[in-house]
């Protein structure tokens, strides 16, 4: 005598079947192919813990190797707006001393920071005219009350706000070969010189008129040289011997 088949029943009050030996599936599980038929597995959704740490190790590893390449753009870009500023100034330079049978503008204060003050030691008072900045109305020496200029304000300058990003030389070889004060000296607030400016044609063109040198105990500008503007009023790269390169 055959015996009976037996069809898998639904449990009562569930989707779940109960298959041959008493075994409970979801009715709603999707077979899938197992040794000798079919087994029951539901469907994963997400990553696994493996496919992420997979995911951040490739993102890691392009970040490392697009950091050097930014940085260097970055630098490169300061480095341009640094020469951009000098070029700017020699511009004005050569302005004034056409309006000043030749004369360079005088100073009292050799490092230059991009803001100044109504002292007329403040290079920026003798070319303020010629680049364009607006006259300072305060004598003080915060940063935050006195004139902002620009051409004054190396990008690649590493201390806070305000302070010294270039530095005009205070010697210079003239065509006779002495040694001499290009911008002669501005002694006190009144504005009494105690050295007359040197005339720009009597100076070598191969000396260095200002550079992008930090006058206080701070890294370079930039990495490997500084900018500078010479008395021909060209702008070049000098070493930190400040040798030209």
């Amino acid at each position: 005598m055959k015996a009976p088949i037996r069809y898998p029943q639904t449990a009562a009050g569930s989707g779940d079947m109960v298959g041959p030996g008493g075994l409970i599936s979801s009715a709603n599980a999707k077979p899938s192919r197992a040794r000798g038929g079919f087994a029951f597995s539901r469907h994963k959704n997400g990553f696994t813990l493996i496919e992420l740490l997979v995911v951040i190790a490739i993102i890691g590893l392009l970040l490392a190797l697009l950091f050097p390449a930014l940085t260097k753009v970055r630098e490169s870009a300061k480095d341009t707006n640094c020469k951009s500023n000098l070029a700017t100034v020699g511009k004005a330079i050569t302005a004034y001393a056409n309006d000043h049978d030749g004369e360079l503008p005088a100073t009292g204060f050799y490092g230059i920071n991009p803001t100044f003050s109504r002292d007329p030691r403040n290079f920026q008072n003798s070319i303020r005219d010629y680049i364009g900045a607006a006259e300072a109305y305060s004598w003080s020496n915060d940063a935050k009350d006195r004139t902002f200029t620009s051409p004054f304000h190396c990008p690649g300058f590493k201390g806070d706000f305000g302070g010294k990003c270039y530095t005009l030389h205070k010697s210079a070889k003239n065509r006779s070969g002495d040694s001499v004060k290009p911008w002669g000296y501005i002694k006190d607030p009144y504005g009494t010189r105690s050295i007359q400016p040197q005339k720009i044609y009597n100076l070598l063109p191969t000396e260095i008129a200002i550079r992008d040198e930090p006058a206080t105990d701070l890294p370079e500008n930039h990495s490997n040289h500084r900018n500078a503007l010479f008395f021909d009023l060209h702008v070049g790269m000098v070493d930190f011997e400040n040798n030209p390169l």
